[in-house]
């Protein structure tokens, strides 16, 4: 469980980020606008619920069976727009095919934070943060 604030848009940015890191994908087309601005990590920047699906499930099927867990999150919605942060951290093993090539058996410790705004149609700026070079050596280091 999560430690912050219990604000409604932390809640939901948290259960969208929990259902995407379990597979659910197919979540992003309900949660994003469909012109939601995207900075992911891999400096792509993205536009809408496809760009958003397509990040996230590169990570995701990178580490299928590790753990995702949302550390910290907060929301705040006393000025315009309603706006989170979470902290979060994926534990496992790269044992997918996804952002991090070919699956390696390596033991993988990713931490991450992401800073959402919604608006009238879903999550309408979404910013995604994580060490992809601490990520590359973890694998590297195992791979020798």
């Amino acid at each position: 469980m999560s430690v912050g604030n219990e604000n409604e848009w932390a809640q939901r940015h948290e259960a969208l980020l929990v259902s995407l890191m379990a597979g659910d994908i197919v979540v992003a087309k309900r949660a994003y606008d469909r012109a939601a601005h995207l900075e992911h990590p891999g400096g792509n920047t993205g536009v809408g619920w496809t760009d958003a699906e397509a990040s996230w499930l590169a990570l995701q099927s990178s580490f299928p069976s590790a753990v995702f867990q949302v550390h910290h999150r907060i929301g705040r919605d006393e000025q315009l727009p309603p706006r989170s942060a979470l902290w979060w951290s994926l534990t496992g093993t790269h044992d997918g095919w996804g952002a991090f090539g070919a699956p390696t058996g390596a033991p993988v410790g990713v931490m991450g934070i992401c800073h959402a705004e919604f608006g009238p149609w879903g999550l309408r700026r979404e910013y995604v943060l994580l060490d992809e070079i601490a990520i590359w050596k973890q694998i590297h280091l195992h791979v020798g």
